[in-house]
This record gives structure tokens, C-alpha cells and sequence, in this order.
């Protein structure tokens, strides 16, 4: 997918619009600068969009001056402020590219060479992004201007940026759509929720996080107990250990159902995907998770009876393949201690 997304930056005519969680400094950074600063100068309008605590520790010190520089606009999305607010809990975790209103990319992705497996910070990294082309990049488009106007506080013109797309008879259906927390409902965890209790044959689920509500567990179960083949993919490496044993605290209740878990042994899984009757898909940034599901700016997009849907199941059986099954007569039998440490931290979940 890093490969793709490069060479689309580089047939860029018009813009490009980055919005990340994470940029920091990296070989993949410096290989997007040098193609950003060269399509600046060739009068291409860049803009650029990183959550500000997502960023803050591994940002390049001198990347704002490069990018003043360079002409490339550049935001910060909700700075920490003397005056502490509720509002410091929203952060902006969408990964999106998007270029002349083309083409876009979303997914896990941050910038950052663990990212593309170049430094091997958790074992070997895997991620999942897409990349979409036709009417749906124009949400995409919708949903970064609008997150940049919140930031300047000035009206964008929309239509400057909607390309004219030729892709026709196109099959399936494609919605992106984004998820905000200041929104009295939770889109991302309404959507999951649907496919769960529409599902009739299974459910496949990758996620680098497993930090659910009762409702989610429940749906999980009840599907599980109709027949429906649940399988879960986590990490085996984790990226974040007091997460892992608030995701292992779920797994009791879980297997108890009959849903499958599985643990990615060759690393950290990152990928956010649910798959379910090789009839629709979510690909996107959305973990399961408390803080993606209410306090997160996500986006996502959901599939339904597109070609690439056979390549994303087929993905997910070769993840398998290389991931450790928790048996639920082996997982009930480690040390007393850790059940121990899963019950008080999950006292804790929606602070982490």
C-alpha cells in the first residue's frame, strides 16, 4: 500500500490533503517531504493535518519550518492548552491521503517506518489500508475540509475539490463515513453492531485493541451462539502491555460463547477490519476500542459486494494461518495473578 500511495503522490496535479495521527521522524517521512516539496514548487496545493498528542514526542523538530519553507499548509488538530477541558479527550486518530480528489487512502497507516516494517519495533508490524477511487473519495475530501475549517474557523469551497470522476457500472457499494464524539450516537460502534447482528455465516475481526462495552460482548456472544463462526484476531506482541491485559481480560467471557480468538504471533496486528459473509467489509482506523468508539475522530469505510471483499477474506485466512488459537481449556488455567490484574485494570478500561 506504501508503495501505492507513493507513486499517486507523485502523479499529483492539483492537491494533496494528509491527515494523520501519527508523522513522525522516519525514512518514510523523508521520502513523502522530498515528493511534497517537489509538487509545491510545481504549484500544487498540500495540506496537512497531524492530531497534536498523537505527534508531539516524535515529530520532527524542524518539520513546521520545512514545510513553511516549502508552501505546504500545515495544522495541528487540538493542542494542549493551560486551561484543561473534556475537549482534550478528542483526538483526531484518522489516516487519510488524498490526492486531487482522485484517489484516497485510509486504514491503520501512520507515517512511520514501523509502519512499513523498516524498523521492527513489535516484531513484524501488519497493518490493513485501502485505497478507493470514484465518487466515494469525495467524502473523504468532505470530511478533512471540514476538519481543517474547525481548526481555521474559515468557510472552505467544497467544490474547488470534488474531482469529476469516469469509473461507471462499478459493482457493489462503497460509504465511507467518519465517526465524531461530540455526536450523541457512536456511528463507528453502530456500524459494527449492525453487522454483527446481521451476520448469518461469520464474522472476521482483526483489531490491535479488544476493550468492549456489554453491548458489544453480548452481540459478539449471541452470534457465536447462533451458529455464526466468530473469529478474532489480536496481537500476540503488543504495542501497549496494560492494553493487551485489558483486551485478555475480555477473552473469558468470549470463549465461553464459542467465539474463536487468535493471537498474531509473528507480531503487532494494527489493521482494523470486520468482515463478515463475503458480503461486506470496514476497513478503516476504527479499533475496538473505548476510546475510538466515543472519544476518537475515526473514519472507515464500509463495503458491501465489492471484488476486493475476496481479498480481504482471503487476508484474513492467511493471518490466521500464522496466529496462535487461544484454547479455552488452556487460557483458564493461567497464573491466578493475571485474572487478578485483568479485573482491577478493567475497572479502568475507558481511561485507556
Amino acid at each position: 500500500m506504501y508503495e501505492n500511495l507513493i507513486q499517486e503522490l507523485k502523479k499529483a496535479k492539483k492537491f494533496i490533503f494528509l491527515e494523520f495521527f501519527i508523522i513522525s521522524k522516519s525514512s518514510m517521512l523523508d521520502e513523502i517531504l522530498e515528493i511534497l516539496k517537489q509538487k509545491s514548487h510545481d504549484g500544487v496545493e498540500i495540506r496537512i493535518l497531524v492530531d497534536y498528542i498523537g505527534s508531539f514526542f516524535v515529530l520532527p523538530g524542524d518539520f513546521k519550518k520545512i514545510l513553511r519553507e516549502n508552501n505546504i499548509q500545515f495544522k495541528m488538530f487540538n493542542p494542549v492548552k493551560l486551561l484543561l477541558n473534556i475537549m482534550l479527550n478528542y483526538r483526531d486518530h484518522r489516516k487519510i491521503a488524498i490526492i486531487d480528489g482522485r484517489i484516497a487512502f485510509t486504514g491503520g497507516i501512520n507515517i512511520g517506518d514501523e509502519y512499513i516494517n523498516r524498523y521492527k519495533k513489535y516484531g513484524y508490524w501488519k497493518d490493513m489500508a485501502i485505497s478507493l477511487e470514484g465518487n466515494a473519495v469525495y467524502s473523504f475530501t468532505v470530511m478533512f475540509l471540514k476538519m481543517w475549517e474547525s481548526i481555521t474557523k474559515k468557510n472552505e469551497n467544497f467544490k474547488n475539490y470534488k474531482f469529476t470522476h469516469t469509473i461507471q457500472n462499478s459493482p457493489g457499494l462503497i460509504v465511507p463515513y467518519a465517526s465524531e464524539p461530540e455526536k450523541l450516537d457512536s456511528t463507528a460502534e453502530d456500524i459494527y453492531l449492525n453487522i454483527i447482528n446481521s451476520s448469518k455465516n461469520y464474522i472476521y475481526i482483526t483489531t490491535p485493541y479488544l476493550v468492549i462495552s456489554y453491548e458489544m460482548m453480548l452481540c459478539l456472544s449471541l452470534a457465536s451462539k447462533r451458529g455464526v463462526d466468530v473469529r478474532i484476531i489480536t496481537p500476540f506482541i503488543p504495542d501497549k502491555k496494560i492494553v493487551q491485559i485489558l483486551t485478555r481480560s475480555h477473552y473469558d467471557k468470549l470463549l465461553d460463547a464459542g467465539v474463536k480468538i487468535y493471537e498474531y504471533t509473528p507480531g503487532f496486528i494494527h489493521g482494523k477490519v470486520m468482515l463478515s459473509d463475503d458480503e461486506c467489509a470496514v476497513v478503516g482506523t476504527i479499533n475496538m476500542d473505548y476510546r475510538s468508539l466515543y472519544l476518537h475522530f475515526e473514519c472507515a469505510a464500509y463495503m458491501y459486494n465489492v471484488p476486493i471483499i475476496k481479498d480481504i477474506h482471503k487476508d484474513f485466512i492467511e493471518t490466521i494461518s500464522v496466529s496462535q488459537r487461544i484454547e479455552k481449556h488452556i487460557w483458564e488455567k493461567r497464573n491466578f495473578s493475571k485474572k487478578i490484574m485483568e479485573s482491577i485494570l478493567k475497572l479502568f478500561a475507558p481511561l485507556t
